[in-house]
């Protein structure tokens, strides 16, 4: 008779145990930034933002040319870029929007992304690339992301 108790018990358990982990309160949420290009996307999906200005500056680079950051804007609304002011000299496909960002942290490839920071939904505040496949792509890129 005490067997069956002990038994019955440890079943109960672990029907509760294997609940607790199929359940949304047992799985683990992430807290904070992304950490990783997936997370990050994943991110940027579910925040659903149509409407930002992002600002770029990179150092570091072979095209930067001299102490000054190299600088790019682009101005997204409702989804479509609506601005871009590139640097002189510069095609203004060369002003990214975020999706660029992924793309270039994506070519750059894990030998290539020295650094990287992203914000809460996404969005790289922070990178340091050199692919090493490619000679003098590396920079230094400070993002700001502002939402609008």
């Amino acid at each position: 008779m005490r067997y069956r108790s002990i038994a019955m018990a440890l079943v109960a358990l672990l029907l509760c145990a294997c609940a607790n982990a199929t359940s949304p309160s047992g799985t683990s949420e992430q807290t904070g930034p992304p950490t990783d290009l997936a997370s990050a996307k994943a991110a940027w999906e579910q925040a659903g933002i149509d409407s930002y200005t992002l600002v770029v500056s990179v150092t570091g680079c072979m095209a930067c040319g001299g102490p000054d950051p190299f600088r790019t804007s682009t101005t997204v609304t409702d989804g479509e870029i609506t601005d871009r002011d590139p640097p002189p000299g510069l095609k203004p496909v060369g002003a990214p929007c975020v999706k660029d960002l992924f793309k270039w942290i994506e070519v750059a490839g894990p030998d290539g992304v020295k650094e990287i920071e992203y914000n809460d939904v996404g969005v790289p505040i922070l990178m340091r690339l050199d692919n090493p496949e490619m000679s003098d792509d590396q920079g230094d890129y400070r993002i700001t992301f502002e939402e609008s």
